[in-house]
């Protein structure tokens, strides 16, 4: 059956010294039958002399190892060397940690003030842990920092208290990551405060060229009915105008109607009095349709009239040798 167990120094010497009994007991049995005389006792004497004179003190000098101040070279780096002491602890501090890693060396990461570094021990024979480090490693009721030529936070490390070892290189990360967040999302709010803003801006504007282009047409309206209301007045002068005209050329044709009457009746009061008084006198008054709207017309004032109440209307005036109507406004 396979042996179980580590290998040590102990274990290995033990065996040795097995084997060396055990050679010495064969010897002892050969002999004995080979021989005609006894040489049982001698051969003890022999045996225990030799052992008391270089056995239990040389017997390391048999290791058939390449190097035998050096136990057996592990997976991660040689042993202690045979009856060697491990070297004093380093002065702790943040330069240990930019150390690189030792094979010749525990595996093991120490605390060394949160910045982590390699254990100063040498390792046991057989394992790349020295004896202190293996026991945390094994004991999860004690803090163990993990392996120094692993990531820091990685899965071999265990708190006995539960969670994360606090190490500063990953807590500074971590702070600097917050802060480029914390700077990240200032400067987006501030981008977004100045978008909103420029948003803002531009939409007064917009809203103060609107207004402006409302000025404007209010203005142009303006301008327009200014100049609607000096084209109606201009037109209304006008109309006056053509109306006193009308007015002066009636009373001109009027004049003109009475000369020519008042000539007639001289002429016929110089005539034959007989021929006077059989002439019937000539209407004064005439019937005018205007837009549907009958008038009275005399022939006298050419003024017209309203046939229920006698307001003057308007005129008859000559106008290129025809009589035309003006109403009154």
């Amino acid at each position: 059956m396979a042996k179980v167990g580590r290998l040590t120094k102990e274990v290995l010497g033990d065996s040795m010294m097995n084997a060396y009994e055990a050679g010495f007991a064969k010897a002892l049995e050969v002999l004995s039958g080979d021989l005609d005389q006894d040489y049982t006792k001698t051969l003890e004497d022999v045996q225990k002399k030799c052992w008391e004179e270089w056995g239990q003190f040389g017997i390391m000098d048999y290791d058939p190892r390449e190097t035998k101040d050096l136990a057996k070279i592990s997976s991660r780096g040689r042993g202690r060397p045979a009856g060697s002491k491990s070297p004093p602890k380093p002065e702790e501090g943040e330069h240990l940690a930019a150390l690189p890693y030792n094979p010749e060396k525990c595996r093991a990461r120490f605390w060394n003030g949160g910045h982590g570094g390699q254990c100063w021990r040498n390792p046991l024979n057989g394992d790349d842990l020295c004896k202190g480090c293996a026991g945390r490693r094994d004991d999860d009721d004690k803090d163990f920092w993990g392996y120094f030529d692993e990531p820091l936070g990685s899965d071999s490390e265990h708190k006995k208290s539960g969670g994360s070892h606090p190490w500063k290189v990953l807590q500074e990360e971590r702070a600097a990551k917050k802060d480029s967040d914390k700077k990240d999302k200032k400067a987006a709010k501030k981008k977004a405060l100045k978008d909103k803003a420029a948003a803002k801006k531009a939409a007064a504007e917009a809203e103060r060229a609107a207004a402006e282009a409302e000025k404007v047409a209010a203005e142009a309206e303006a301008v327009a009915a200014a100049a609607a209301a000096a084209a109606a007045e201009e037109a209304e002068e006008t109309a006056k105008e053509a109306e006193n005209e009308a007015e002066e050329a009636a009373k001109n044709a009027e004049n003109e109607v009475g000369d020519e009457s008042e000539d007639e009746d001289t002429q016929s009061l110089g005539g034959d009095d007989n021929e006077y008084k059989d002439e019937e006198p000539e209407k004064i008054f005439e019937e005018y349709e205007y837009d549907g709207f009958k008038l009275k017309w005399n022939k006298e004032t050419n003024e017209l009239l309203d046939p229920d109440d006698d307001d003057l209307m308007g005129n008859m005036i000559l106008i290129d040798g025809e009589w035309t109507a003006v109403i009154k406004d």
